[in-house]
């Protein structure tokens, strides 16, 4: 019973030994035949704070909505080109009054526009899911389209913007038209 009782020990954890490795095979599939569509993404040097102000700073960079002033020029400087699409004789009257009316009513630094946000972020966003966002526009992918939207919008809005002009101009053409 003795050489009898060794090989059923030896069976068993043989047997033992090929469940563990099936096991640990089977588990792993995944990381063992990786599929090429997978994105793996690194991170870049964000650390939660658990601050508010500060997750939500970092937020507005890492997404690029810091660039809003550069946002705000170009709304300006369409609708200056459609009050002057409309009225080309008082394109110099338009400019003028433009630039009175942005000097008066002054401009909105970023860090006053930020306290503005706060409140209205810390409505619809808890710090958890801010921090989760902040981690999400870290990774090499989210930071290239950053990046690269705003150029993309910039080549886009002129050509919306030169359509809206020749809509433009058509609708007041045929409203000389209808009043002749």
């Amino acid at each position: 019973m003795g050489a009898t009782g060794t090989r059923r020990e030896i069976t068993i954890a043989l047997l033992g030994l090929v469940g563990i490795i099936a096991t640990t095979f089977i588990s792993n599939w995944d990381k063992i035949f990786r599929k090429t569509e997978v994105i793996r993404s690194v991170y870049s040097s964000y650390e939660p704070t658990g601050n508010f102000e500060t997750e939500l700073r970092y937020y507005l960079k890492a997404s690029g909505a810091t660039k809003f002033s550069a946002t705000h020029e170009e709304l300006m400087t369409q609708y200056e080109n459609i009050l002057i699409a409309q009225h080309p004789a008082d394109w110099e009257q338009i400019h003028n009054a433009l630039a009175k009316a942005e000097e008066e009513t002054g401009e909105l630094k970023f860090d006053d526009w930020v306290q503005l946000a706060i409140p209205i972020y810390q409505k619809y966003y808890t710090i958890k899911q801010l921090q989760k966002l902040n981690k999400f526009y870290s990774t090499k992918p989210l930071q290239k389209m950053v990046k690269t939207s705003p150029l993309i919008s910039h080549e886009l809005s002129l050509i919306e913007g030169q359509q809206f002009q020749e809509i433009q101009v058509r609708v007041l053409s045929l409203l000389d038209k209808a009043q002749e």
